[in-house]
């Protein structure tokens, strides 16, 4: 009998590209086919032909410092190349303050090389404005140049003008271009018009710059006269009394002016008398400068902003900060979009970071004899070496809500001026948001909260600009004015330890609202401004507060702000992502301080004192050797230790929080007073 045949498939052999896997379908055997394996050379052609430079996923990216250590670690370490942080809020919760706070400390560390840039949009007066010169009052215009110089460019007036206590020189006018104005008229008639200008106005019982156009009726402004019946001394020692605001109100649009002015030994340095009210010029020169110091910027405000001769127009000192007082918004963006052209991409491919150009002849001349032959085979363009993946450049702008469309100054009947100005915002973000992380480019923008009238249902706030700008911020830090945290009222005082008298403070809450690149989610942080120090200067944040908050969030002291302990470390618990099982971890923080109580004034005093102060303290506690702590905080962050700390703390109080949830007892995860 013969044997029934059995149909068979021969066993395919192994193809040239190595494809000797079978796969089994319905009893037979089909070779297995990887359809991309043909792919990645088109792939590498694509990014040739496009410009494209694939890059590494970098968890461990450089980060830059924002100069205040609890901010840092809210933002896992500090800023990053790329990101577009948009501050907010409501009038006098110092936006521009942290946004200015930010930008020095960038420019003090020793790493960046970069350029930076400082868009101005904001205070100005109107042409009309009268000010007081050795030859009697006239109005501003009279002072101007026949030929009216372009947009931003500075030039001095002819005379000096008069201030609370004497005559001033104007360094340099801006010519700010055409602006919405708002006309503040006082009880007695005075009236100032203008856009964004700062007066000097008496709120809860101290002095304070304030936007025009953030004054309301029934606020009391400083204006030239006597008759002041108060208390405050510096009112009545220099002639000036105040006069309630009746109204303020839009008055149409005009072209504006901002004077700068400078005498430190003035009382009010950059201040002027404007129709008679005391105001201040828009860029505050001594205000920026204090900040600038207290973050470590050795030069004065003149170097960093540059020194241009006044025959020749050319550069004396080169600034290490452009600044600008342009009309219009598009201006913003046309320079940030020309910014991304000059500059290099950088990435990093690898454990190396490269500068990356385009084929050009200028950039063939430059790089001769520098780049990677071989990768500029393959994709045409250049690569070279770079140290590091620093920020290649960071731009600032005060504020957003000032940056208006040109189109908006031609406006007919029917004000769309607020639809104009979210469509500019819109085009020029997608315009340049993209090219920002390749560059290495940070964008540092104010924003303002504004109360919506007569809010019923929905937000009872709105920020102006559109949608656009909060979808494209990678970071939003919503800020406000509280009270003191630890006892009542808005302004706090104690003594100083910079010089004999008191300082003054209030208090702001920085609140993480929207954080796209690492850090703790929706983090709220307290900061003290400093109003006055024993010196008589603003200096932005107080940097013996940020320690403090700092040492809290990070479990590194305990006890009270009378009683402050410096713990050796603490144990957490953590769980193993693969296994699920928990163990313990001690947290060491190896602090020069471990073991040491200090009472507040001792605190102050490591963190501000001068070297000889600190070597004293560091002595009457037992310490062999003087240290600046402040500093030893700064490496902790730097490392990256101080955020893994922060993680660390909140699983150990949630922990501890749930043990004793169970066991009966109540937790308070605040001991402060």
């Amino acid at each position: 009998m013969a044997k029934k045949k059995t149909d068979t498939v021969k066993k395919p052999k192994a193809s040239k590209k190595g494809v000797t896997e079978v796969d089994v379908s319905g009893g037979i055997e089909i070779p297995k086919f990887n359809p991309y394996a043909h792919i990645d050379a088109e792939i590498d052609s694509m990014e040739k032909k496009f410009k494209l430079s694939s890059m590494a996923i970098d968890k461990d990216e450089p980060r830059f410092s924002t100069g205040l250590l609890s901010l840092d670690v809210a933002l896992a370490g500090g800023l990053l190349g790329g990101g577009w942080y948009t501050v907010f809020g409501g009038e006098q919760s110092c936006k521009s303050t942290g946004a200015m706070t930010i930008l020095s400390s960038i420019m003090s560390q020793k790493d960046f090389v970069g350029k930076a840039a400082y868009f101005d949009y904001e205070g100005c007066v109107s042409a009309d404005t009268e000010v007081i010169t050795p030859e009697g009052p006239m109005p501003l215009r009279d002072l101007l140049p026949d030929e009216l110089p372009e947009e931003g460019v500075a030039f001095d007036l002819p005379m000096e003008v008069e201030s609370v206590d004497g005559m001033q020189k104007s360094q340099s006018v801006f010519n700010k271009g055409v602006r919405p104005i708002t006309k503040v008229t006082t009880e007695t008639g005075k009236f100032l018009r203008g856009f964004k200008h700062p007066v000097y106005t008496l709120r809860y019982g101290s002095l304070w710059w304030v936007l025009m156009e953030d004054l309301q009726e029934g606020d009391h402004v400083v204006v030239k006269g006597t008759g002041y019946s108060g208390k405050n001394a510096f009112l009545q020692t220099h002639g000036l009394t105040t006069e309630r605001v009746d109204s303020v109100v839009p008055d149409g649009e005009e072209r504006v002016w901002d004077l700068s002015l400078n005498d430190p030994a003035m009382a009010l340095p950059h201040s002027f008398l404007a129709n008679g009210f005391v105001t201040h010029n828009s860029s505050q020169a001594d205000y920026i400068e204090n900040i600038m110091g207290s973050m470590g910027v050795k030069d004065d405000v003149d170097r960093v902003f540059g020194v241009r001769d006044d025959q020749t127009g050319e550069w004396v000192v080169k600034p290490r900060v452009r600044y600008y007082a342009p009309d219009t918004g598009e201006k913003f963006f046309h320079y940030l979009a020309k910014m991304g052209k000059l500059l290099p991409d950088k990435v990093r491919m690898g454990d190396q970071w490269y500068f990356v150009y385009d084929n050009n002849k200028v950039n063939q001349k430059a790089l001769k004899g520098l780049y990677d032959k071989k990768y500029f085979s393959k994709t045409n363009r250049y690569r070279v070496p770079a140290p590091d993946g620093t920020i290649q450049a960071v731009i600032l702008t005060d504020s957003y809500p000032a940056m208006l469309p040109g189109i908006a100054d031609e406006k007919e009947e029917g004000d769309k001026s607020l639809a104009l100005q979210a469509r500019m915002f819109s085009d020029g973000l997608k315009r340049v948001k993209g090219m920002m992380r390749s560059k290495r480019i940070v964008v540092l923008g104010v924003n303002q909260l504004r109360k919506v009238p007569m809010a019923m249902y929905g937000p009872s706030e709105t920020e102006p600009c559109g949608d656009a700008l909060k979808f494209y911020s990678d970071v939003r830090l919503r800020m406000s004015s509280v009270s003191i945290p630890h006892g009542k009222g808005v302004v706090e005082e104690e003594d100083s330890v910079v010089a004999d008298g008191k300082d003054s403070y209030r208090y702001i809450k920085i609140r993480t609202h929207k954080n796209k690149l690492g850090g703790v989610p929706n983090q709220a942080i307290t900061m003290r401004l400093v109003i006055e120090n024993g010196e008589g200067d603003a200096t932005g944040f107080c940097h013996v507060w940020d320690s403090y908050q700092y040492l809290k969030i990070t479990g590194q002291v305990g006890g009270t702000r009378k009683k402050i302990k410096f713990l050796s470390g603490f144990t957490v618990v953590k769980r193993d992502k693969r296994t699920k099982k928990e163990t313990e971890h001690t947290v060491e923080f190896k602090s020069p301080m471990e073991g040491k109580t200090l009472d507040w004034m001792q605190f102050k005093t490591l963190i501000e004192g001068d070297k000889s102060e600190i070597r004293e303290l560091c002595a009457d506690l037992g310490m062999k050797k003087p240290i600046i702590f402040r500093n030893f905080l700064r490496q902790q962050v730097n490392s990256g230790k101080g955020y893994q700390y922060v993680i660390d703390h909140k699983r150990a109080a949630n922990s501890s929080a749930s043990k004793k949830e169970k066991d009966g007892e109540e937790f308070d995860a605040d001991d402060d007073e």
